[in-house]
């Protein structure tokens, strides 16, 4: 990767993104750079945009990737359990139809079945309420973990939302489980980005610190 291509993804996502995406703005910025870095062509995302125009709740996470898969020539794969949701979704991002596949059913039989290596994974597809029992999401984000484990590679790049929320919020059990296979936290803040592995060029800035891993475990119990 050029200077030339950093300042671009800068200029593109900081102008387009930089006044909607709140607190994952950061995480978005420093996922989507590594994924301009590391050439990514396969992106999934477990729960889909649900709610036209909510940036800070929804967060619109689909249009954020399928607009990157647009401008750089990649795939995003889409999948919720919710068929109105898909069609939210699917309205929202129709300026970049082509390079988008969605999918209505359950994202563990989703990513199960998912037959290509996952260059760059989102998890958000079951809700954590403040007050609410975490435990359903987090299992079903762990199970999600582990279902994507046999597309994931040592370049993939795992983007979590909903992270900083009591118990850890969505990423209370399987942030402990990638950490246990050897991934890294990377980012950390609403969302937690992580990684298995580090080439030598560095596009993002250095690795989590322990404390911070430590931090994000801390959150999680």
């Amino acid at each position: 990767m050029t200077p030339k291509d950093i300042y671009d993804f800068h200029i593109w996502f900081s102008q387009t993104y930089g006044q909607l995406l709140g607190v994952r703005y950061g995480t978005f910025y420093q996922a989507l750079l590594l994924a301009v870095a590391r050439n990514v062509k396969t992106i999934v995302e477990t729960g889909t945009c649900r709610v036209p125009g909510d940036w800070q709740g929804d967060g619109q996470s689909t249009i954020v990737l399928a607009s990157f898969a647009h401008r750089y020539d990649c795939k995003l794969w889409a999948c919720d359990i919710d068929a109105a949701a898909i069609a939210v979704a699917r309205e929202s991002t129709a300026p970049f139809a082509a390079n988008v596949e969605f999918c209505v059913g359950d994202s563990v039989a989703f990513l199960s079945g998912f037959q290509q290596p996952i260059d760059l994974l989102y998890l958000d597809s079951m809700d954590v309420h403040q007050n609410g029992d975490p435990d359903p999401p987090q299992v079903h984000a762990l199970r999600e973990g582990h279902a994507a484990m046999h597309a994931l590679h040592t370049q993939s790049i795992v983007l979590l939302d909903d992270c900083n929320l009591p118990h850890g919020g969505k990423g209370g059990k399987v942030i402990p489980f990638l950490l246990g296979q050897g991934w890294h936290v990377i980012g950390l803040n609403y969302q937690v980005l992580m990684t298995h592995a580090f080439s030598g060029e560095n596009p993002v800035g250095p690795p989590a610190t322990t404390a911070d891993t430590q931090a994000q475990q801390a959150r999680a119990r």
